[in-house]
Order: C-alpha cells, then structure tokens, then sequence
C-alpha cells in the first residue's frame, strides 16, 4: 500500500451526495488546535466502508497484495485499482498492515485534499463537483 494522506486532526464523514456518489470528509478548524478547515473529497464511489469519525486520519492506496488483506478483513472482494484504505493515525495497535490499523475504505477514483480558512457552515471547495449548492 502507498500512503497519500495522513494528519493528526479530527475528520469526520461530513457529506454524501447520492446523485454524483460523491464523497466529503472534512476537519473542521477550532480556536484550541486548527487554524484552517481539511475537506477530503472522492468522487465517483462503487463502495464505502468508514467510520463516522477519525481520530486522526491516514489514507493509503491499495497494492497489488493488498485485496486478500482486505477480503481477509470485511469480507468484499476488490482490485487494488481505485482502492483506498483508511484508519486512525492515532491508532493504538496494528492488523497486519505494517504499522497501519485499517478502519474502513473506499473504492472511488483517486481523492483529492484542500485546505482554507472557512467556517463549518461554509460551502467546500467541492461543492460543484459534488453536485449541490449552499
């Protein structure tokens, strides 16, 4: 597995757009720790598995050794192609992926990150692409 994403910040499943199958994960910015807003975007998903919330968040994309880990796991067949693993970067123990405790996935095309000084409430920077409009 290739690592594309990880922080220490709190995510949280923010938004699905059932229409475009889209979607957001956002960390939100507070006065004690986060001085910016995170909103983590997949567009085009086939299947989702998360929790509701992160810890601290790590994204890895799935190899080509991977998918037999993952049937092990929760017990769906995938291709390493378009998969993409999450978990706690705060996690305290490990499930047999080097280090890295799995939580959940997401078959989607790749994922996109951006980061900016909104609020909570304002619209992300994917708002377009996942089809709805605040």
């Amino acid at each position: 597995m290739r690592k594309l994403y990880e922080s220490e910040r709190d995510f949280q499943v923010w938004r699905y757009a059932v229409s475009h199958r889209s979607l957001l994960l956002r960390s939100v910015k507070s006065d004690s720790d986060a001085a910016s807003r995170i909103d983590i975007y997949f567009g085009h998903i086939e299947l989702m598995l998360l929790r509701p919330r992160y810890e601290g968040v790590s994204i890895y994309e799935a190899e080509a050794d991977d998918p037999a880990e993952i049937q092990d796991r929760f017990g769906v067949s995938v291709s390493a192609e378009g998969t993409f693993m999450f978990g706690s970067s705060r996690a305290s123990g490990t499930d047999g992926f080097a280090g890295f405790e799995m939580s959940g996935l997401v078959i989607s095309g790749p994922p996109a990150r951006h980061e900016d000084n909104g609020s909570a409430k304002d619209p992300s920077f994917f708002q377009n692409a996942m089809g709805y409009l605040l």
